[in-house]
């Protein structure tokens, strides 16, 4: 999901993480879809996991999310992938002591300025600072801690696309949903989501974080499907799915004929 900067009027964009539609480990569960409860109850427990590059902007990011969700209850990771040499040099295994030093110091200082700014009352943080590729480590710790939600900072996008390149890697390593922050946005109001929906078959947790978002901010959900062509016995009606997680919300549902899916998206974004 990617929340685009409120002074553009624009709709933000919920994609799951993942690249596959299938069942997601034991996430379907009865024990784990009755843990989680975010359709129900506004002021259910949340995970949020907050990579961070220790930047300002990563720091304006996990401000915005834990403002979003508030502090009681909730569980706030923070996490920083680090790598600071070639994983072909030979001083690897002996750098990394120092390295996971820097690291854990850096975290540290990072989560002090957020605890200066930030009233966290009611809160669990937690830092963990890891050596490794960003993505790979985002999917472990959201599988083994129960992560509910990846907010992250944009790091710029290149041409006419939704998400920064360091995102969209994320976003096709994570199985659970990714909300990326615009920099310079600490306030955001959804008045309108917009939900692409690929038929695909859906996990009926991957909804949870989505309509408290829309059921928090009043937001109206667009569902949009970019028919292109696939077989009919292809597609998975989702509708019903939809209509119980977003029982509360307004809700309108578009279809648009286009070969090119985030093209296709990306101009329905603008249109509305």
């Amino acid at each position: 999901m990617r929340c685009i900067d409120p002074r553009r009027s624009s709709p933000i964009l919920w994609r799951r993480g993942g690249s596959d539609a299938g069942p997601i480990d034991d996430r379907q569960s009865p024990q784990y879809l009755e843990r989680l409860t975010f359709t129900d109850q506004p002021n259910a427990m949340a995970h949020l996991l907050f990579p961070t590059d220790l930047s300002d902007n990563a720091l304006d990011a996990v401000r915005t999310g834990i403002a979003l969700f508030g502090t009681e209850g909730n569980t706030f990771t923070l996490l920083y992938a680090f790598g600071a040499v070639g994983l072909a040099d030979p001083m690897l295994p002996a750098n990394i002591p120092d390295l996971q030093q820097m690291a854990n110091d850096g975290l540290a200082e990072f989560e002090g300025k957020l605890r200066s700014t930030t009233e966290l009352r009611g809160a669990t943080v937690r830092r963990v600072a890891a050596f490794g590729p960003l993505p790979a480590l985002i999917d472990e710790e959201a599988r083994d801690q129960d992560i509910d939600l990846v907010v992250m900072a944009s790091a710029g996008r290149e041409g006419r696309s939704f998400f920064g390149s360091t995102t969209t890697s994320v976003i096709q390593g994570a199985h659970v949903p990714v909300l990326e922050l615009p920099n310079g946005v600490r306030d955001p109001r959804f008045d309108r989501i917009l939900f692409a929906d690929d038929r695909s078959a859906i996990a009926p947790h991957t909804l949870d974080i989505l309509a408290a978002l829309a059921r928090r901010f009043s937001s109206e959900v667009l569902i949009a499907h970019v028919a292109t062509g696939r077989p009919a016995q292809d597609l998975v009606d989702n509708r019903p799915l939809f209509e119980q997680a977003l029982a509360a919300c307004s809700v309108r549902y578009l279809q648009i004929e286009h070969d090119q899916v985030e093209e296709a998206i990306f101009d329905l974004a603008e249109r509305e």
